[in-house]
């Protein structure tokens, strides 16, 4: 089952690097007609692999904006 679809069923918002692939995925997916969690991208230059506080709290931030209204949205976090 693909992430995206298990993230759904769970009721999840997915947080990926994947910029490359990941948003080809979601327009097959609403293209289906298909809903998703959400999904927060985010990148290695922005978010150093020891600054794992730092993404931490940039999905905090993001998630207190977007509240219960991620579904079917992609968000970059900064």
């Amino acid at each position: 089952m693909l992430p995206m679809t298990c993230c759904w069923k769970d009721k999840r918002t997915l947080v990926s690097k994947d910029r490359a692939t990941l948003p080809g995925w979601i327009a097959l997916r609403v293209a289906a007609g298909k809903d998703h969690g959400g999904v927060l991208l985010y990148d290695l230059e922005r978010f150093k692999s020891h600054q794992i506080r730092a993404l931490a709290k940039a999905i905090v931030a993001a998630v207190d904006f977007g509240g219960n209204k991620l579904i079917n949205r992609w968000i970059p976090l900064h």
